[in-house]
């Protein structure tokens, strides 16, 4: 029996179908990003391999379009997946475009991602389900969604976000490098989340939209971008005033492996999309002080 769950993240139709329930997507955060359209233009799926068989041998009459969706040791020729009846039907219906097709593989598992279709699947073997409540898989259905955005003009990205008095404010920072600090010093319920946020771009605008990916969410919103700070720990609350192209490098370099993973024309696109979207908001260094930041210098720093 498959289980199905509708979201809608950054006004996209996400269909996640799996044949086995993900305790992930049960939880509070979810709910206020559920919905009922049946219309979606990214599709996930969790599915399970119930037997490899060794007289399936497309693995390697394939082995030229394989070795252009996915870099890897000759030794990945013998990962057992090529031997699923199960996943070369669904790679060969998607082979006419191969610069679209990517993979990903390791021993328990193979993503396959056809960035043409917005259609990715998980493929898991027999006897792995115990997994599938693990902040491994949390993280898997995360990532998943993140790489349904490129080929539609967004991205999720690693950051905070909130709606200032309808103005959208970005905060960017590493892991543990003070995003949660920030937003919970915001005494407001629109914090839209305090670690992923997806950023579209629309027309030379950027939006920004809450996520249920974080400890910390008010609701499915989206508001236009008005504000970037770079968070710097410091002694003192202050800001300084950084390029867009110092923006632009951080969300490169930090989202590294999603992006290197995209299909060139989709990364093109993409990078032209975040510069062009940012180069007219204003971005700041954020020296961030311990317990204290001054929201109305903020906001009287955000763009009209």
């Amino acid at each position: 029996m498959l289980i199905t769950t509708n979201l809608l993240l950054g006004e996209i139709d996400y269909l996640i179908q799996s044949d086995i329930e993900i305790p992930y997507l049960n939880e509070n955060q979810f709910e206020s990003f559920k919905n009922s359209s049946r219309n979606s233009t990214v599709k996930i799926e969790f599915k399970e391999i119930e037997k490899f068989d060794e007289k399936v041998s497309a693995a390697k009459a394939n082995l030229d379009l394989v070795k252009r969706s996915i870099l890897f040791k000759q030794s990945w020729i013998e990962n057992p997946f090529f031997y699923s009846s199960q996943f070369w039907q669904v790679f060969e219906k998607s082979s006419k475009n191969p610069d679209f097709i990517k993979m990903e593989l390791a021993w328990n598992r193979i993503l396959f991602f056809d960035f043409l279709s917005n259609h990715f699947i998980y493929f898991y073997p027999s006897g792995s389900r115990n997994m599938f409540s693990g902040f491994e898989y949390q993280a898997r259905v995360r990532n998943l969604a993140g790489f349904g955005l490129p080929g539609l003009q967004g991205m999720l990205i690693h950051s905070a976000g909130i709606n200032m008095n309808n103005k959208g404010a970005l905060f960017l920072a590493p892991d543990n490098g003070g995003k949660t600090t920030t937003v919970s010093l915001f005494k407001n319920d629109c914090i839209l989340s305090d670690d992923q946020i997806v950023l579209r771009f629309r027309d030379n605008k950027a939006c920004i939209y809450g996520t249920p990916f974080g400890s910390i969410s008010s609701a499915n919103k989206g508001i236009e971008l008005k504000g970037i700070f770079l968070i710097k720990k410091a002694q003192s609350f202050r800001l300084t005033k950084i390029k867009a192209s110092e923006v632009v490098k951080f969300i490169w370099d930090e989202h590294f492996f999603t992006i290197c993973f995209l299909p060139r024309e989709i990364k093109k696109r993409l990078f032209c999309s975040l510069a062009d979207a940012v180069k007219n908001i204003p971005a700041f260094h954020l020296h961030l002080a311990k317990g204290h930041i001054d929201w109305k210098e903020i906001e009287n720093n955000l763009a009209e």
